[in-house]
């Protein structure tokens, strides 16, 4: 499995009342770009009333999805693994990207910092911001929100 990133034009009323045009890109755990459409397609159509476009899919850099993943705001966080190069004593970093679901950032960071406590790896943070993705369908939904 991987994970896709999909982004997705339809028409939204605001607080307004007005309808405007907006994309929108949702986080899919999928085999493929087909299977990431079909995926947002039919979780996205009992919701939306007008015309809806998927307009890009593609693969995501993301190794991890934590934290709830029914949340109304995902935080993405670049996180480092340091190794040390047995021949040259050099220490080597390998980037990953984590998506984590939580209600603010003080809430990602917590997630962020306990999954690397339970960690045996030597892992560092090299960032972590509010990410554009709106929401996470995982493989299969599950009841308790992870």
């Amino acid at each position: 499995m991987g994970y896709h990133i999909s982004t997705v034009r339809y028409e939204k009323m605001t607080e307004t009342g007005e309808i405007k045009r907006v994309s929108e890109k949702y986080l899919t755990d999928s085999l493929s770009v087909t299977e990431a459409e079909a995926i947002v397609t039919g979780r996205l159509a009992p919701y939306i009333s007008g015309d809806m476009e998927v307009t890009k899919v593609e693969k995501s850099a993301i190794a991890e999805v934590m934290g709830n993943h029914e949340s109304d705001r995902f935080f993405l966080s670049k996180v480092a693994f340091i190794n040390i190069d047995e021949r040259s004593g050099k220490e080597k970093r390998n980037m990953s990207q984590w998506l984590i679901g939580a209600t603010d950032y003080d809430a990602a960071k917590a997630i962020l910092q306990d999954e690397i406590g339970n960690s045996m790896a030597d892992i560092e943070i090299v960032g972590l911001v509010e990410s554009p993705i709106v929401e996470y369908f995982p493989t299969k939904p599950t009841s308790n929100g992870e």
